[in-house]
């Protein structure tokens, strides 16, 4: 076996060797990395995210608020009960005509109205009927459950475009990555004729020199998108909230290439690219929702210029006796009462005033940030769309440059091999070749990042 064909066959099993040994590794929870789909990718991150399942938990939070908050409409019941030891019984001025009709009005007479032990114990009973302070607590909840809702589908958008645009940075990588690796084969099989020209006479050592030089540079390249690929894997994983291993790096392999990720994410935009701005999005409902928010806390914060009404209650026993006797029935005295009551706001009315002119104060700034979402989103919507179909028509046209490259590559090639045209001049169509298919990479990805941003935009 020839150098040529020894150096050509180590480039292709160091490319696609790890495909190999993926393919004898068990997948990972269902999800095989070294065939990984776009729609597995995004399906796997909504499961394994950190930052996605840390805004499941503030929803559950959220919903977890509300639910405390209907317990706590329910009336507060609860039992005690206690033991005192009267060390000292406080004496009560009483009138002394109340026990001896001759005293005079003046007379007072000290008497004490307790005992040395005493003991209490029963149910008691509070409840709120109406109390402004807490009124609004649960439909302010429930708005705040629904604005978390916003938060989940506009965070599951976030997480779906972050997941498109690091697999889409993956499949450019592993294509720039094999062009790489066919440039350093060519490279070196130049280098090794052009040696042997050398050592025959039949060419110069500057020209020898240039055909190193040019190998050497298609190593650094080969090296430099082999980085760039490790980098794209190491953020896809991420993204997707798995593990970051040099295990999982070699093993993620990716079942789309551009022009079906093309087919996938951007024929679908274009094909309703004349579509009209899309009305009521998730962030225009979620600010909506805010706004009537800080309308409805400007409400109930006005309530508070009304009187609580409370109903408290207690069903017991006292106990009262000389010495500790609690087994003792008779000393025992039933004990119960219901009572309302209202409590009427004074000097509080001032803090009420204070509170409701920063609530409208929010409510004012609130819609000002609905208005800037609106005129933001349009902003964005038309020139996304200009620039999807310019970058649309740009993919299209480094495409075609890049087929037209090859094609000349091809006739150079066939006019070297009948000895028409000198070896730089093959190398210098060759050079054309490796940037038109960086142009066409290029124009792929930006085609790709249009077509993430406008789905983030669409918020479907």
């Amino acid at each position: 076996m020839n150098e040529k064909i020894k150096f050509s066959l180590f480039f292709v099993v160091f490319l696609f060797g790890s495909i190999i040994i993926s393919a004898q590794t068990d997948d990972l929870s269902a999800y095989k990395l070294n065939a990984l789909s776009l729609d597995q990718a995004i399906r796997y991150s909504m499961t394994h995210s950190p930052e996605y399942n840390n805004k499941k938990l503030k929803q559950q939070e959220a919903s977890m608020k509300l639910s405390e908050t209907y317990t706590d409409r329910i009336p507060t019941v609860y039992a005690s009960g206690d033991i005192r030891n009267n060390l000292i019984i406080p004496s009560t001025p009483v009138p002394a005509s109340m026990l001896d009709p001759t005293a005079s009005a003046d007379e007072l007479l000290y008497m004490k109205f307790a005992t040395r032990w005493s003991s209490s114990a029963g149910i008691n009973l509070s409840y709120d009927l109406f109390n402004p302070a807490t009124a609004g607590k649960v439909p302010e909840q429930k708005q705040e459950v629904k604005i978390s809702g916003y938060n989940m589908q506009l965070s599951e958008k976030e997480l779906r475009a972050k997941v498109s645009q690091a697999y889409a940075e993956c499949i450019i990588a592993v294509t720039q990555m094999e062009s790489m690796a066919q440039d350093t084969v060519y490279y070196h099989n130049a280098l090794s004729y052009s040696e042997t020209l050398y050592v025959r006479g039949k060419m110069e050592l500057a020209d020898k020199n240039k055909a190193k030089t040019a190998f050497n540079e298609s190593i650094y390249r080969f090296l430099q998108a082999q980085t760039i690929l490790h980098a794209a894997k190491s953020k896809l994983l991420y993204v997707m909230g798995e593990e970051i291993t040099d295990e999982n790096i070699q093993m993620l392999h990716f079942s789309e290439d551009i022009p079906a990720l093309y087919a996938k994410i951007a024929s679908p935009l274009l094909n309703d690219a004349g579509s009209a701005f899309p009305e009521n999005s998730l962030s225009e409902m979620r600010q909506s929702e805010v706004v009537s928010l800080a309308a409805n806390r400007i409400k109930h914060a006005s309530w508070k210029f009304a009187p609580t009404l409370s109903l408290s209650g207690f069903y017991g026993v006292n106990y009262f006796g000389r010495e500790l006797q609690l087994a003792n029935s008779s000393q025992w005295l039933g004990n119960s009462f219901i009572a309302m009551s209202l409590k009427f706001p004074i000097t509080q009315s001032l803090s009420t005033s204070r509170e409701l002119s920063q609530l409208r104060i929010q409510k004012q700034t609130e819609q000002e940030n609905l208005r800037d979402i609106r005129n933001k989103l349009a902003m964005d919507w038309s020139n996304e769309t200009a620039q999807l179909m310019a970058r649309q028509k740009e993919y299209a046209l480094k495409q075609n440059n890049l087929s037209m490259t090859r094609e000349n590559f091809l006739a150079a090639r066939s006019q070297y091999d009948k000895g028409h045209l000198l070896q730089t001049d093959l190398m210098s169509e060759e050079s054309k070749v490796r940037t038109a298919v960086q142009d066409y990479l290029q124009a792929a990805y930006n085609l790709f990042l249009s077509c993430i941003a406008i789905d983030k935009i669409q918020d479907k």
